[in-house]
């Protein structure tokens, strides 16, 4: 397919598991300023070889696999006033032109391979009242370039592969 830019409308609540799945050209994802999605579904984006910039709306979880595998996403903004809760297990496996997170207030839990083989991470902040307390298992694995995190409060414990594979 030729597509290059989706809107997705105000109204819609859920993309399904692999809604845009092989759109290799697609580039732009847009969705309104008050939109009410919600959720987006398994490798909502699979093949989508292109994309190389996402904002996710304030009211959407991220569940597994959401984005994984798309090499040539860079930037992930998550909007202000986000709800996400959960970035769930592999949302972002393999996203390796990715270089910096700014992980919503919110969050509570990264699941296990949340941002696992992003390659060019080198900084991850979270916001000064992050809710973060749960990391998740290899949450960050071979993120060889990660150079500065710095772990919210709240964090109790944290899983001993959580980082495996760092060389920085």
């Amino acid at each position: 397919s030729s597509l290059e830019t989706i809107t997705v409308p105000r109204l819609v609540t859920e993309l399904p598991a692999l809604a845009f799945a092989g759109l290799t050209n697609l580039r732009n994802v847009r969705f309104a300023e008050d939109s009410k999605l919600t959720t987006f579904g398994k490798f909502t984006f699979q093949g989508c070889s292109s994309l190389e910039t996402i904002s996710i709306p304030a009211s959407v979880e991220l569940p597994t696999f959401a984005f994984a595998g798309l090499y040539n996403l860079k930037t992930i903004e998550f909007a202000e006033g986000s709800q996400l809760t959960e970035i769930g297990f592999g949302a972002f496996i393999g996203c390796v032109k990715v270089t910096s997170l700014q992980i919503p207030a919110g969050v509570e839990k990264l699941a296990a391979l949340a941002f696992a083989g992003l390659t060019n991470l080198r900084n991850v902040s979270f916001a000064e009242d992050s809710k973060l307390t749960t990391f998740g298992t290899f949450m960050f694995k071979g993120c060889s370039s990660l150079e500065t995190i710095t772990v919210p409060r709240l964090v109790t414990e944290l899983p001993a592969l959580a980082f495996a594979g760092l060389t920085n």
